[in-house]
């Protein structure tokens, strides 16, 4: 598996770093508020593909100690998955891995799982209202995105969100089957 947090730079392009695949560096890292790059050194390893912490988009927990979830589909078809958590105010990284598709899938629903569980057991519960989604959004949206499983390929984006209901739980079984 080849770890694309370490990876060289191929190019620079319009004062953009791009790797030899052609993923472009996250541009806050590289520039300033005016536009000035802060260190391109620094810079020529940096890999920002994905960003659960900082974006937090996909989450699972309380408003104070959470599971934050990343994805993105590289351009030769495999899938970087990553995984951290924040609790009591420190910020873990729990897996950043590449994987094809399917193995993608079993990592992010294992981490999912393990979320979940960690909640229960340690008897907080999960800010739907505050982080807008239930815990299986991550999953839903991967579904859609990455797999192209139907019925999610259809679904709204709230529908993502927060799910539909038992039917929704039986097709993300059964996409866990058959990966």
């Amino acid at each position: 598996m080849r770890d694309y947090l370490r990876q060289k730079i191929e190019k620079w392009q319009d004062g953009v770093p791009y790797d030899e695949y052609g993923h472009a560096l996250n541009s806050t890292e590289l520039y300033d508020a005016n536009g000035r790059t802060k260190d391109r050194q620094a810079a020529t390893e940096a890999r920002e593909i994905t960003n659960p912490y900082g974006s937090l988009h996909f989450c699972v927990g309380s408003g104070d100690d959470f599971w934050c979830f990343d994805f993105a589909e590289l351009a030769d078809g495999r899938i970087a998955v990553h995984v951290a958590m924040n609790g009591s105010g420190s910020l873990e990284q729990l897996h950043y891995g590449i994987h094809d598709k399917e193995e993608g899938f079993r990592q992010l629903r294992h981490y999912v799982d393990e979320a979940v569980s960690w909640v229960v057991d340690c008897h907080m519960r999960h800010d739907r209202k505050g982080w807008n989604q239930d815990p299986f959004y991550v999953v839903r949206e991967y579904l859609r995105s990455v797999l192209r499983v139907l019925p999610f390929a259809n679904y709204a984006d709230k529908q993502l969100r927060f799910g539909t209901g038992p039917s929704d739980r039986g097709w993300i079984l059964l996409a866990s089957e058959q990966t």
